[in-house]
């Protein structure tokens, strides 16, 4: 048998880095830890200081590349998946964190003597591919290539360099790949790559982000689908989500033919996602870390696992014998259960020793289809405001009706109203969407500006206008071509002015309100404000 490593998944660098960092390096296994041969202490450096004469040498060898005048955003040749492993420093205000099976592509060219690597390498501050060179079982990528046109003001490069405890660091001309079937991975932990910010002017360098220790698995083959013949039926399915610390509720796909049936949405993180099994018409029973690719980011896994204990401090501990199989129990009436103290693991595909999330007392129930119905509107919705991080709105879109009936989270969306205008999420001022977006999925993240859950089932996304004064959230939600949607939770820019718009409102609604102008369910409690008065209720 051996424990699970419980690692917290990554929705925003800007979230969870802060909180995470102690766990990480502690959870890593013996065997991984010598793997990997990495000196954690090497990158606790905050930021790496230039001197004028390394800022000289790196802009020197930046003018004798000859890719720097080209961006290298489509590559030709064979494109590969790869899951890619590696340690990211992301400044001051993010630290240092390790990442597994990201979700990349790798192009080698045509000539067999070249590949591509993605922008992932430093995660947020690439577009443009990196150019190695194969030769043998090793490849080359060059320091000084061209990476990032920052606004046509400035220009990212790729840098590799060394850097002791005290972060003196030391230019070096290229970092080594060792080639060993469908394995890629650096040979040198010591060498590490950096983004270096090289002005128009030539006054503004900066290097303040790096990453090391990057390894990129092959990944073959695709999650399971149900055969075409197979029957297709929908059911709920609700479960208790640790990540999330609270209850989910999701519709999902159930398909049977003969003995075989195939279910979608047991890995909550992709649930388009299938994995296959054997169904004797009782009982289904599943082979544990079946490829889940339908997630955004990183290439997962599904394994059954026993709960050894709970508590409330530090929730369920896990165990995994050899071979494990998870099952499902179909009752008369047609609902789906797991075994008590039992719990499907989501983890990471090539490195199934550490998690991405869990999930137990999973059931589910037919489910008898999507009907229109107008949404619950948002609610606890808030405004922070931070000039480090960004500001950013937190809130719950409920998944259920004006009446608390449960409705499809996937036919669900919200949007965004700023001085009373629809607003749109442009893909220019949030690099990582693919096309602009007024209507913003219920379950969309890109792990950088939006979450789709939080912390305990809430949602956050970063905002970053400034000449505003109120913004409204509202639900929408969309079923057979018929749009619903809900009240409009209105939030302030000036939380002052809220309390001033609520206290001067002469009307008697018996509604209540917090200090930030925001509608309150009843009963009211704390300070609030009810009929234009200021309220204390203990």
């Amino acid at each position: 048998m051996h424990t699970f490593h419980f690692m917290k998944k990554k929705f925003s660098i800007f979230i969870f880095v802060l909180s995470a960092l102690g766990a990480l390096a502690q959870e890593m296994s013996p065997r991984y830890q010598q793997e990997r041969n990495f000196n954690n202490q090497q990158l606790e450096i905050q930021q790496i200081p230039l001197t004028p004469q390394l800022e000289a040498d790196i802009q020197a060898q930046i003018a004798r590349k000859a890719v720097t005048t080209t961006l290298i955003t489509e590559p030709k040749g064979e494109t590969l998946d790869y899951a890619m492993t590696f340690y990211y420093y992301a400044g001051q205000y993010v630290g240092l964190y390790d990442d597994y099976d990201w979700k990349v592509k790798l192009v080698f060219g045509e000539d067999g003597k070249t590949v591509y690597f993605p922008p992932q390498l430093v995660p947020g501050y690439m577009q443009g591919y990196a150019k190695g060179t194969i030769d043998g079982d090793l490849i080359t990528v060059e320091s000084g290539q061209y990476v990032y046109n920052y606004n046509n003001t400035s220009k990212l490069y790729l840098i590799v360099f060394t850097a002791d405890a005290n972060g003196n660091m030391s230019l070096v001309d290229k970092m080594t790949y060792s080639l060993k079937e469908d394995l890629i991975a650096t040979k040198s932990t010591e060498c590490y790559y950096g983004i270096y910010q090289y002005g128009t002017n030539g006054s503004d360098g900066t290097l303040a982000s790096y990453s090391c220790a990057h390894s990129f698995a092959l990944v073959s083959g695709e999650s399971a689908l149900p055969d075409e013949d197979a029957v297709i039926e929908k059911y709920r399915l609700s479960c208790y989500d640790r990540w999330r610390d609270g209850e989910m509720s999701y519709v999902v796909n159930v398909a049977i033919k003969n003995d075989l049936i195939w279910i979608s949405g047991l890995a909550p993180d992709a649930q388009d996602s299938y994995i296959i099994g054997n169904f004797d018409g009782t009982t289904a029973t599943f082979e544990s870390c079946q490829l889940i690719d339908g997630n955004e980011s990183y290439y997962l896994g599904v394994t059954g696992a026993n709960i050894t204990s709970s508590d409330e401090t530090n929730g369920d501990k896990y165990s995994v014998p050899q071979d494990m199989k998870f099952t499902l129990t179909r009752d008369a009436d047609g609902v789906f259960r797991m075994p008590d103290k039992t719990a499907l693991i989501e983890n990471y595909y090539t490195h199934p020793n550490y998690l991405y999330d869990a999930i137990k007392n999973v059931v589910l129930t037919p489910y008898d289809g999507d009907v229109p119905a107008v949404p619950a509107a948002p609610r606890e919705v808030t405004l922070t405001r931070d000039d480090v991080m960004g500001d950013s709105f937190k809130f719950i879109l409920p998944t259920e009706d004006i009446d608390g009936n449960y409705i499809n989270p996937e036919k669900l969306y919200y949007r965004l109203y700023i001085d009373d205008k629809l607003y749109t999420f442009s893909k220019s001022q949030y690099l990582r969407l693919k096309q602009d977006m007024t209507d913003v999925p219920y379950n969309f993240y890109d792990n950088y500006d939006f979450s789709d859950n939080y912390e305990n089932g809430y949602k956050l996304f970063y905002f970053y206008e400034t000449d505003w004064q109120t913004a409204d959230l509202q639900s929408v939600y969309v079923v057979d071509g018929e749009t619903n949607v809900s009240t409009k939770t209105r939030v302030y820019a000036d939380p002052e002015a809220g309390i001033k718009d609520v206290l001067n409102k002469n009307e008697s609604t018996g509604h209540c309100y917090d200090l930030q102008g925001r509608r309150i369910t009843s009963p009211c409690s704390g300070l609030y404000i009810q009929d234009g008065k200021l309220k204390l209720n203990k």
